[in-house]
């Protein structure tokens, strides 16, 4: 996928900060962005930051950006860092290995997590949570 087809749906998904769907407890949180930022997806993460920092501006929602490098272990270990921070929520690892490690952790802790663009059966149908 293009990292501007990334860009679209990072600002599609961060829309959501502002909206009545996740109400103001969100935005009192830090907003985390994971993704890929090494390796051949590196341009990923700053593409999908980009776009939840556009949709979050004008609000006090901090926006902070982890690279997962698009790898389920590296993703397991950013999760765990994530969920220790207790953020509002979680916006990205669009890579389907990625999002299904990460997934079970963000449920465990209680966290919202909006993975970007995977599909993946085990992520979709197979759910971490609720």
């Amino acid at each position: 996928m293009s990292v501007s087809r990334w860009f679209w749906l990072a600002c599609v998904a961060a829309g959501l900060l502002a909206g009545p769907v996740l109400g103001e407890a969100v935005l009192a949180e830090p907003v985390i962005v994971a993704g890929p930022a090494t390796g051949r997806h590196a341009a990923t993460l700053p593409a999908m930051a980009a776009g939840a920092r556009k949709a979050a501006e004008g609000t006090p929602t901090a926006i902070e950006e982890v690279d997962d490098g698009c790898d389920a272990a590296r993703a397991t270990g950013a999760a765990r860092v994530i969920a220790a921070g207790k953020p509002g929520l979680v916006i990205g690892h669009p890579c389907p290995a990625a999002a299904i490690a990460a997934a079970r952790v963000y449920a465990d802790a209680g966290i919202l997590f909006i993975a970007l663009g995977v599909r993946h059966p085990a992520l979709t149908e197979q759910r971490a949570g609720p």
